[in-house]
């Protein structure tokens, strides 16, 4: 009996303690924080919690978001870069190469500034090894020269078609436009700024070479190119953002080590020869005293029109126009002696004169790279001087297309350029006011006069940004053939770019102007509509037709007036019409396709996110058809994402937290600006994925510009506020790489 009950009790204690552990685990599910951010696909159970407030905790991700610092100073051994010292250790003796924008842009500026103080003619050296990072040669120039890699072994890895190719390259050096160490003689050495044979890489290239070959060598052919033989710009253009641009002429070509700018900053500021803090933004802010310009915290890029009326005289430009140009620079001529930038311009027009679009020689030249199982990267997004590295990194993507975008704004605005967005970027501004995060194209169109004032006025100007926001540097670079209208049958169909040169990507510039060209019949209209949308589109053929040297066709009113709008942070025009243009350029769903090469829009994020980041936070079970991934059940996963899925993607990318917290306010503005841009016919069906949710057929409301709540909207809301993201020089050489998507 005593045994029995014994046993009874050890049952109840069991019993008790099985329902004291179910009772602590439900407490603890009841006040534990589960987060998506911890589980990934493949996991057997997703929790959730019904009662965690995931709006807050998003909001408290955007409020501790770090906001990167650019750090100005730069401490160096000031004796390591004077011009008057035998010391081995100094670096005008050593073979490799030293470069830090901060060193180029401060020793610089001190000696304008001074320069002013003397009341002495400007004189600006200037060399590429130190405003573009040339390092990558090192890994050369610390081998003995004997060691190098001459043209015989770069020959080993370049694509050729036919085994002619192949035997004409092994036999001629200077087919692949490549001289190796040993052929670069005495004058070559003085003139590129060489002690001796052991300051050049093994092999250097004096021109463009089209074989396509491996990333490793494309960046070895640009930067040897820079090295040694690229021209200098004509101009240096320090934006500044409180005041006027400081604008200097750039009169030699010679490297910091060898010009005297460390002796004279030493003597300048009355200093011993050893280390000194160097300050570029300091330096910066004295010069524009020194020139008697703004400084203040007032920007000059507010109170925007909201449309601005083209006229077709901006349009119209042949040869008449450019035999009057050259009668007028020789006439020039014959009275004083022209300068660098006129001199070219001259060239150009002459040149123009001589080619037509069948015979003109194709002026830019792309970094083109073998493509294979390890590379799809063609390379025919990078100017090939420029080339630092295939973009892999979506940050460091974004980071350039958003500095290229605000510093072409700035220059434009300055300078009174009248440009606008067109093609992919158009595009990617009707889905949220910002840039694909998948796509690294811009484009930017303008009519003829106003390009051809850039080809006169600012050709190979270098531009750098506000030295408050960064070390950006960008080329205007203006195609010999901008004369010639009608379609180039060379690939001469970009008329200029605007070149970011610490990476080689750029924005393509395309002047739209009257030519010869056979017009389409359906150049404005989209024939997959059985009908015309809206009264713009009910034509008549006999309408004066711009295009650009590809072939883009308008008239007047698809492109005036034009209407101020803001794209990822920066204020840009967008043209009169752009549902049809998009439709137009876009047939296939352009305007309603909520996926794209594994990006999926996320409405309440209005941006574009990865595949890989939207399944670490969705459920399995709910994007699944057997083993394989559904698009299209991730793309109503997409459109309804759950805040608590929204806080898990945020947490995952700090650079994605500061740009939706910088963007919250641009999404809202763009979505207000569309109600007024675009309208709904009722009675026509809507596409089954309009992204504004709308019932009815989107159209173009031509009358947006004449509205007067619009223009209130635009007036308060457009500016240019701080940078989205931080600069390109912090990202690449002051903090670690994040993740790949980020």
């Amino acid at each position: 009996m005593g045994i029995k009950n014994a046993s009874g009790l050890k049952k109840i204690f069991l019993a008790l303690v099985v329902v004291n552990l179910v009772g602590l685990a439900a407490y603890h599910l009841r006040t534990t924080k589960v987060d998506h951010i911890n589980l990934r696909p493949g996991d057997e159970e997703y929790h959730h919690v019904e009662d965690i407030n995931y709006d807050a905790r998003i909001q408290e991700l955007l409020t501790n978001a770090k906001e990167p610092n650019l750090k100005n100073h730069l401490t160096v051994d000031s004796s390591m870069f004077l011009n008057d010292t035998a010391s081995p250790s100094a670096w005008r003796n050593k073979d490799t190469i030293f470069q830090d924008p901060r060193l180029a842009i401060s020793l610089t500026l001190n000696h304008l500034r001074h320069q002013l103080a003397g009341n002495s003619t400007l004189e600006l050296p200037f060399h590429w090894a130190d405003w573009v990072d040339l390092t990558y040669l090192n890994h050369e120039l610390e081998k003995p020269v004997h060691e190098r890699m001459d043209c015989k072994h770069v020959k080993e890895y370049l694509e050729c078609n036919s085994k002619v190719d192949r035997a004409r390259i092994y036999d001629n050096d200077q087919y692949i436009k490549c001289m190796s160490n040993e052929d670069v003689s005495p004058r070559l050495l003085a003139k590129y700024g060489f002690l001796g044979h052991s300051q050049v890489p093994g092999y250097i290239y004096y021109d463009y070479s089209d074989y396509k070959t491996d990333e490793k060598y494309r960046l070895m052919q640009g930067k040897t190119f820079l090295f040694t033989n690229s021209p200098n710009p004509y101009k240096i253009m320090f934006l500044n953002d409180h005041g006027e641009d400081l604008v200097y002429n750039v009169t030699s070509k010679q490297k910091i080590i060898f010009s005297g700018l460390m002796n004279q900053y030493v003597e300048n500021n009355r200093l011993s020869r050893g280390k000194v803090l160097l300050n570029p933004v300091k330096e910066f802010n004295a010069l524009v005293q020194a020139e008697g310009l703004t400084i203040g915290d007032k920007t000059q890029y507010q109170n925007f029109s909201a449309v601005k009326e083209l006229t077709p005289s901006m349009f119209h430009y042949g040869r008449g126009d450019v035999e009057l140009q050259i009668s007028l620079y020789k006439r020039m001529a014959g009275r004083t002696e022209l300068d660098v930038l006129q001199r070219s311009f001259l060239n150009s027009l002459e040149r123009s004169k001589e080619h037509d679009s069948a015979n003109e020689i194709t002026y830019f030249k792309m970094s083109s790279m073998r493509v294979n199982e390890n590379n799809t990267d063609n390379g025919w997004h990078y100017d090939w001087r420029f080339f630092n590295g295939k973009l892999v990194d979506n940050q460091r993507t974004n980071i350039i297309l958003e500095r290229l975008m605000r510093n072409w704004f700035k220059f434009a605005t300055k300078n009174d350029m009248t440009s606008w967005i067109m093609h992919g970027p158009l595009l990617s501004w009707y889905w949220s006011g910002q840039m694909f995060p998948y796509d690294n194209d811009i484009d930017i169109q303008m009519p003829v006069e106003e390009l051809v004032k850039l080809g006169e006025l600012y050709n190979q100007t270098l531009v750098v940004e506000d030295l408050n926001e960064g070390y950006g540097k960008f080329l205007i670079d203006v195609g010999t053939y901008i004369h010639n209208r009608d379609v180039s049958k060379r690939s001469n169909h970009i008329d200029a770019r605007f070149i970011d040169v610490d990476s080689g990507i750029y924005i393509d510039i395309t002047g739209l102007s009257t030519s010869k060209e056979a017009t389409p019949k359906n150049y404005y209209k989209n024939i997959n509509d059985s009908e015309d949308e809206g009264t713009i589109m009910n034509e008549d053929e006999e309408k004066e037709v711009y295009n650009d040297r590809r072939l883009h066709y308008y008239n007047f009113e698809h492109l005036s007036p034009l209407k101020m709008s803001m794209f990822s942070g920066v204020p840009t025009y967008i043209p009169n019409e752009i549902i049809r243009r998009l439709k137009f350029e876009y047939p296939r769903g352009g305007l309603v396709s909520y996926e794209h090469k594994d990006w999926y829009f996320v409405p309440k994020l209005q941006n574009w996110v990865h595949q890989d980041q939207l399944l670490s936070v969705v459920d399995p079970n709910d994007y699944l058809e057997g083993t394989d991934v559904s698009k299209n059940k991730l793309i109503t996963l997409a459109k309804t994402i759950s805040d608590e899925q929204l806080h898990g993607i945020l947490a995952q990318s700090e650079p994605l937290q500061l740009e939706f917290s910088h963007s919250k306010g641009l999404y809202d503005f763009h979505k207000a600006e569309l109600s007024y841009l675009v309208k709904y016919d009722q009675d026509k069906p809507k596409g089954p994925n309009d992204p504004l949710d709308k019932q009815g057929k989107m159209l173009d409301n031509y009358e947006s510009g004449k509205n007067e709540e619009y223009d209130a909207l635009v007036k308060k809301t457009v500016r240019l506020d701080k940078p989205l993201r931080m600069s390109l020089f912090e990202y690449e050489h002051l903090r670690d790489v994040p993740a790949k998507h980020n």
